[in-house]
């Protein structure tokens, strides 16, 4: 089973994108970044045995990467989503 510990880690990492102070200054950013962490959360609940493998990792970014191409096409929220190979999820922040 892999470790989710870098995915938690960029949805820890993803709470300071447009916030200020610890509170959010873009609705949208928020309901994206809700999105995401509800993503991970509902596949961490899901049978270890065939969904923590290297195969439901990949599952899991398809995943994440459908929340990215859901925004529109060039926007800077999209283009700041980002999972690379291995599954770890990177979101860098953005102004638009």
């Amino acid at each position: 089973m892999l470790d989710f510990a870098p995915i938690d880690q960029a949805l820890t990492d993803i709470k300071q994108v447009k916030t200020f102070k610890g509170q959010d200054i873009s609705e949208s950013t928020a309901a994206i970044r809700q999105r995401l962490n509800d993503t991970v959360m509902d596949w961490k609940n899901l049978d270890p045995t065939n969904f923590h493998t290297a195969e439901g990792f990949d599952a899991l970014k398809q995943k994440i990467g459908d929340v990215r191409d859901s925004l529109p096409y060039g926007s800077m929220k999209a283009s700041a989503i980002r999972v690379t190979t291995n599954g770890t999820l990177h979101v860098t922040e953005c102004s638009g």
